[in-house]
C-alpha cells in the first residue's frame, strides 16, 4: 500500500534537492503549481505517468519516490547537467579523479 503522505515529503525532498520550485517541477511535468503542492502534501494520488514524470524531472527513482527505496542514491540535477557541459580532458580527470576515490576506505 502506498503512504501517499510520506511519498510527497520525498517528492519535495528531491525538489529541494534539485534546487527546484514547485513551479518549475510543474512546467516540466505539464501539470499545476498547486496539483505539485498536493501531491507534496499527500493530500493527492498522482497516476503511474505523472509519477514517472516526477521521478524523471527530479532524477530519482521511482521505487524511491513511492516506496522509500534508497538502495540507488540519485545525483542532483546540477551536478549532472555540470558534468554533461564537460569536454573529454575534463572527464578523464573526473574518472581519474573518482577512481582515486574508490580506492579510499570508507570512513
Amino acid at each position: 500500500m502506498v503512504d501517499y503522505y510520506e511519498m510527497g515529503k520525498r517528492v519535495r525532498l528531491r525538489r529541494m534537492e534539485n534546487h527546484m520550485t514547485q513551479e518549475q517541477l510543474s512546467e516540466l511535468c505539464e501539470v499545476s503549481n498547486n496539483h505539485i503542492s498536493s501531491i507534496e502534501k499527500g493530500t493527492h494520488h498522482p497516476s503511474l505517468n505523472l509519477m514517472k514524470n516526477i521521478s524523471d524531472s527530479l532524477n530519482t527513482s521511482l521505487d524511491f519516490l513511492v516506496k522509500g527505496d534508497t538502495k540507488r542514491r540519485s545525483v542532483p540535477l546540477d551536478i549532472i547537467e555540470r558534468i554533461n557541459s564537460y569536454d573529454d580532458d575534463k572527464m578523464k580527470s573526473l574518472i581519474r579523479y573518482m577512481n582515486y576515490l574508490d580506492g579510499l576506505p570508507y570512513k
